[in-house]
Order: structure tokens, then sequence, then C-alpha cells
């Protein structure tokens, strides 16, 4: 009876997801004065769309869309051709709005 090995048949593992927030404030060092105050901005909201998540917001003041009014940026969540729901970071940088692919809602 013969016995086959088949080399490199294990799974690998996948990468790990959590960022490496040292290497995260390495580059942020680098950016323009313009790009970081972009940063703060996006990650403010961000954490204020989690506390939002979190909390009751049904007493908010929402446009036609369901954003809350008076915000610099908010997450959309977007359906492309049925599929989705896609996290997107929509936010203004002075006259210019802006968009960032934050990935699929899980």
């Amino acid at each position: 009876m013969e016995v086959k090995l088949y080399p490199n048949t294990m799974t690998r593992k996948s990468p790990k997801k959590t960022a490496n927030i040292q290497q995260l404030l390495k580059d942020a060092s680098k950016l323009s004065d313009a790009d970081l105050r972009s940063l703060i901005s996006g990650l403010e909201i961000v954490l204020r769309e989690r506390d939002s998540d979190s909390s009751d917001t049904n007493g908010a003041e929402r446009d036609e869309y369901g954003r809350p009014l008076n915000q610099q940026g908010y997450i959309e969540l977007k359906y492309i051709r049925g599929c989705g729901p896609y996290r997107y970071l929509r936010y203004w940088d002075g006259r210019k709005h802006r968009s960032v692919y934050l990935g699929k809602e899980e």
C-alpha cells in the first residue's frame, strides 16, 4: 500500500485584522498638516457613528435620507447591484465632498 503525502496542504492562517497602532502613527507622522486634519476629522466621524449606533438616536434631527443634521460627515450603507451593504465614510473636506470605502457590513 502506497501512502501519498502532499506538501503544503495545510491551510494557512489568514492575516490578523487588528490594526498595528504604532505603524498607523508612524505613517500619520508623514502626512501633511491638511491631510492629518482630514484624517482626524474622519476618525472623529467614525467614533461618533459608533457612539450613535450604541445609543438611542431616535430623537436626533435627520434629513430626508436619514442622516443626522449639522454634522461634517456620516457613514452611509450602500447597496450595489443588490449586494451589500457596503460602508462608506462621507465627509466634506473644504468644498470637496469626499468618500472612503470602509468595507462590507458584517
